[in-house]
């Protein structure tokens, strides 16, 4: 992982709760994305930690090496990947903005329907080139509750606070941690207008 990325910073802080301190008790190397930090610990053994690439390869573990699970159980609800554009830019495309999140919602929809698990374990398989066991055992973590993707795109307001105190703590952020500040939901109101009106589809089974 690189150096500076969210994900990078919740390491930090669940090694710092730890006791662990960066470059006293243990050194970043950026590798690459996930498969490359697998194969740098399996193939050096002082490379002896990695963070998971979100749910995708959760099986991936080298041999004789534990995998620790759930970071939210460590450091609490996180906000992680997250669309967002600048105020005045949407503001002078609402119509779009809108559509782009209600189209956003309805393939949520798709995706979280248990009757589509096989079709979306395909996509992984074809699209990221997973093994099968790996894309079905993400397919699963991206649909449990307070983990994995959100029904109808909806803002984790303590995750979206933890993150913004992560950010703040580990790069010097000057910004406030009130997530209220960086919100309009009035986007994702009428988004959701579009998607659940009487006579469209109220999710895909």
């Amino acid at each position: 992982m690189r150096p500076t990325t969210a994900f990078a910073l919740q390491a930090y802080k669940i090694f710092g709760d730890h006791g662990l301190q960066r470059d006293r008790d243990y050194t970043v190397v950026p590798v690459g994305r996930g498969e490359f930090r697998l194969d740098a610990m399996a193939q050096d053994k002082a490379n002896n930690g990695r963070y998971p690439q979100s749910a995708l390869l959760a099986s991936g573990t080298a041999p004789g090496l534990a995998e620790l699970r759930d970071t939210t159980a460590l450091i609490g609800p996180y906000q992680a990947v997250t669309a967002f554009a600048m105020r005045p830019w949407a503001e002078t495309h609402r119509d779009m903005v809108v559509r782009y999140i209600a189209a956003y919602i309805e393939c949520l929809d798709w995706s979280l329907a248990p009757s589509h698990h096989d079709r979306c374990v395909s996509i992984l398989e074809e699209e990221l080139l997973l093994p099968h066991d790996v894309a079905d055992e993400s397919v699963e973590l991206l649909r449990q509750p307070s983990f994995g993707l959100e029904p109808d795109a909806a803002i984790d307001l303590a995750g979206l606070r933890n993150t913004l105190a992560l950010r703040a703590i580990f790069d010097g952020t000057t910004g406030t941690a009130d997530p209220q500040s960086y919100l309009d939901l009035s986007y994702h109101a009428a988004a959701m207008r579009l998607v659940r009106a009487p006579g469209t589809a109220q999710g895909v089974q």
